[in-house]
């Protein structure tokens, strides 16, 4: 009953007490890696969460329809290596992904902009 208490989302736990309803977010622990895994009920797999349950997500981190994403980016795991999103294709990253990845560095662009300086239409607009 000690490891029930301790471990109320874990696989184990679920699959033992057969009464209770299964809970929402599920946990598995990996020991040899020292890292907790999410079950996503998304799509019904197993997915990487970090040294703690808190995960990535308390660092701006989010996990979207298989992608992890951060600071405007999305990332995946493909292959033992990490990928990330940038100018519309996928870019190789890292073995590694830090817990605040820098976006890339990207040639600048200068772009024209209309600066709107009070609210309404323009007379050519009105026609």
């Amino acid at each position: 009953m000690k490891f029930v208490k301790k471990h109320p989302g874990h696989l184990k736990v679920c699959t033992w007490c057969k009464n209770s309803k299964i809970p929402k977010i599920l946990w598995k622990w990996d020991y040899t890696l020292k890292v907790w895994y999410r079950f996503s009920h998304y799509d019904k797999k197993w997915h990487y969460w970090g040294s703690s349950k808190k995960g990535f997500t308390s660092v701006g981190w989010s996990y979207y329809r298989g992608y992890w994403h951060h600071g405007g980016f999305a990332y995946k795991y493909y292959n033992g290596q990490w990928w990330r999103y940038v100018n519309r294709k996928w870019e190789k990253f890292a073995k590694t992904v830090p817990v605040t990845p820098k976006p890339p560095m990207v040639k600048k662009e200068c772009r024209a902009f209309y600066l709107r300086m009070k609210a309404g239409f323009s007379a050519s607009l009105a026609e």
